[in-house]
């Protein structure tokens, strides 16, 4: 919309765009007081003249089966006599159309956030944020399941139910609905001791809420309440699939943990034989790799500790060579670009170099051992975290031959490539919350404060 546009007009762009629907989305706004660009122009975006709003998150439902699925659209933007910003999405294909409404007047950085996304025809919802209801449903279910007078099975079934009244599958919960539900389950942390079953449930659906531990202004309140969860222990310790949620669980709340608690955690995994050998320990093996993958996610651990660990994982992998498990800790132990950690916790480049020689040495190089190796030996431009050039080209060449990861990813051997939202979900081990974004850089993979839009 051209600067001195008077207000009660709207304008229609006539181009077809595609919007993502049934998932949590993001919508950025710029502004210019310096700009004349016209109406419906492709104007390239200068930092200095521009403004960046805060983004406008939302979720634009279509169909009964809220499946994710691209829609073509139309764009139009009405500048309205109350002072806003009205963008519609005009379906191409049907009637439906959604309302993204921004505030103008006022604080200039202030997106609508509780936009109300209006979809017609009238048949359709005429909000597509999470209802107010079906909020309060949530939180009821989440009480039902974990209070004494509770039916015994309530847990059992609770995250379909959660998914059926949110309207949505839980890998398309976003963010700000995790951290509500995380805050009622935190709230019901006795109710775990109802039984074994329930101390599972509360433990995984938890951690899923929690992940990746940081990313939320209250995250390290909600850290604290876990600290006191840790010293607490275990209600049913004997029970191998509480053990097993209680690990998953530190693994996913890894990145909020404070150095101390990590150390302590790294403790409690040696106490029971993992990553220091305890004679006469045998291990299930469900808890063994679990354990594992926690430790290689305890980023505060230092370097020359993290080296050790990564050494006994090799020790491991001659044994078991084509082991998923031992093969993305590897990586997550050797990465060059940590997930939240400080360049404090990445192993010596001696390291890293000899951990890729010993990969390239397996006889049969699966996707895993592909990725683990670009974890590892991946650019940087820093000289001392990067491995040298001969090691990073005998990798590219062998990694082409075996043709067993895609070219982007092979890229980032060879020249530096900012990760990407896929890249940062594998280091993690698996997927982020809906509305986190991490912003990546050569240092890091996800500074605390940023909070933004998708990729």
């Amino acid at each position: 919309m051209p600067a001195g546009t008077d207000e009660g007009t709207t304008l229609e762009l006539n181009r077809e765009f595609s919007v993502l629907a049934n998932r949590p989305v993001s919508f950025n706004l710029f502004s210019s007081t310096v700009r004349k660009d016209p109406h419906g122009a492709l104007a390239e975006l200068d930092p200095a003249q521009l403004h960046r709003h805060a983004p406008l998150v939302t979720l634009l439902r279509y169909g009964k089966k809220l499946q994710e699925m691209d829609l073509a659209v139309r764009l139009s933007v009405s500048f309205t006599e109350v002072g806003t910003l009205e963008l519609w999405c005009q379906s191409v294909s049907s009637p439906h159309r959604w309302r993204l409404q921004f505030e103008l007047r006022g604080t200039t950085s202030t997106a609508d956030t509780n936009v109300k996304a209006a979809s017609r025809p009238s048949s359709a919802p005429s909000s597509l944020e999470i209802s107010a209801d079906s909020l309060r449903t949530a939180k009821e279910l989440i009480r039902v399941a974990f209070t004494r007078d509770s039916d015994p099975t309530a847990q059992a079934s609770l995250v379909s139910e959660l998914e059926s009244s949110i309207a949505l599958n839980k890998e398309s919960w976003p963010m700000p609905l995790l951290r509500i539900l995380s805050d009622v389950l935190l709230e019901l942390a006795d109710g775990r001791k109802l039984s074994a079953p329930h101390e599972a449930r509360w433990l995984n659906l938890l951690g899923f809420c929690l992940r990746p531990g940081f990313g939320e202004a209250q995250d390290s309140q909600r850290m604290n309440l876990t600290r006191k969860l840790y010293q607490a222990g275990l209600g049913f310790s004997a029970d191998l699939q509480n053990q097993v949620n209680w690990l998953v669980l530190w693994r996913r709340a890894a990145g909020g943990l404070s150095a101390a608690f990590q150390h302590e955690i790294r403790n409690y995994l040696c106490g029971i034989g993992i990553g220091r050998k305890k004679p006469g320990t045998r291990l299930n093996a469900q808890l063994e790799r679990d354990g594992w993958r926690l430790l290689a996610s305890l980023e505060h651990l230092s370097g020359a500790t993290r080296a050790a660990l990564g050494g006994e994982l090799l020790r491991k992998l001659k044994k078991e060579p084509a082991d998923s498990t031992w093969l993305w800790s590897l990586g997550r132990f050797g990465a060059r670009i940590p997930l939240y950690g400080s360049l404090a916790c990445v192993v010596p480049t001696e390291t890293a170099e000899e951990w890729v020689a010993a990969l390239l040495d397996l006889r049969d190089l699966t996707p895993v051992a592909a990725e683990a190796i670009v974890q590892i030996g991946r650019l940087t431009a820093d000289r001392t975290r990067d491995i040298s050039p001969e090691v990073r080209k005998g990798a590219v060449e062998r990694l082409k031959a075996e043709g067993v990861i895609d070219e982007p990813m092979l890229r980032a051997l060879v020249e530096f490539v900012v990760p990407g939202r896929s890249s940062v979900s594998l280091t993690f081990g698996e997927s982020l919350p809906k509305g986190l974004h991490l912003e990546s850089t050569a240092e890091c993979l996800s500074p605390v404060s940023a909070i933004a839009t998708e990729d």
